[in-house]
């Protein structure tokens, strides 16, 4: 058996998808910590794409919009 602890800045964002997945605006198919790494890439890159493209803040909508598509149901 394999023991871990997480954290609560790991803990929360999964906690969240299944949420969402018990309240059906996660899709079910979707592996919670999976979704919850994607999404938290996203947000903490966005400093990174600010800094490295001009115009990036007219990026951002599209590359969360890329994101939530991926897992929420529709």
């Amino acid at each position: 058996t394999e023991i871990y602890t997480l954290s609560l800045h790991d803990a929360l964002p999964i906690y969240l998808v299944r949420r969402g997945q018990a309240d059906g605006s996660v899709r079910a198919d979707v592996d919670p910590d999976a979704a919850a790494w994607l999404l938290l890439s996203v947000l903490a890159t966005r400093p990174l794409r600010a800094g490295a493209m001009a115009g990036a803040d007219r990026l951002e909508p599209d590359v969360d919009g890329l994101a939530l598509r991926a897992i929420v149901t529709r």
